[in-house]
C-alpha cells in the first residue's frame, strides 16, 4: 500500500508537503552525527588547544635565544618539562575526553 501524502495549506496559499517516512529516515541518517565523528572532533579540539599552548606559551621563550639565555638552568628545565608534557598530552590514558593539562611555569 502506498504511503499517503500529507500537505499543509497556509493562509497565504503556500503549500508544504510533509516528507514521506522514507524521506524522513534518509534525512535523519544524513543529519546523524556518529559517536566516531564526535570522538574525532574532540581529538581535533584537544590537539588544537595543545598546539595553541605550545605556540603561545612555550615557543616564544624556548625558541628565543635572548629570552632563553636569561633563564636559570632550573627555569629552563621547568619550561622544557612543560613543553614535553604538552607534547605528551595525546599519550595520556584519558585522552581525548579526560586530559590533565600540565601547569605552566611561572
Amino acid at each position: 500500500m502506498a504511503e499517503e501524502e500529507v500537505v499543509t495549506l497556509f493562509f497565504d496559499g503556500e503549500v508544504e508537503r510533509e516528507p514521506t517516512a522514507e524521506e524522513a529516515a534518509e534525512q535523519a541518517e544524513r543529519d546523524a552525527v556518529t559517536a566516531e565523528e564526535i570522538r574525532l572532533q574532540i581529538i581535533d579540539d584537544t590537539r588544537i588547544e595543545r598546539d595553541r599552548r605550545l605556540t603561545t606559551e612555550t615557543d616564544p621563550i624556548i625558541t628565543n635565544p635572548i629570552r632563553w639565555d636569561v633563564l636559570s638552568a632550573e627555569k629552563q628545565a621547568e619550561w622544557e618539562a612543560y613543553r614535553l608534557a604538552l607534547l605528551a598530552v595525546p599519550q595520556q590514558t584519558g585522552f581525548p575526553t579526560s586530559v590533565t593539562w600540565p601547569t605552566k611555569p611561572e
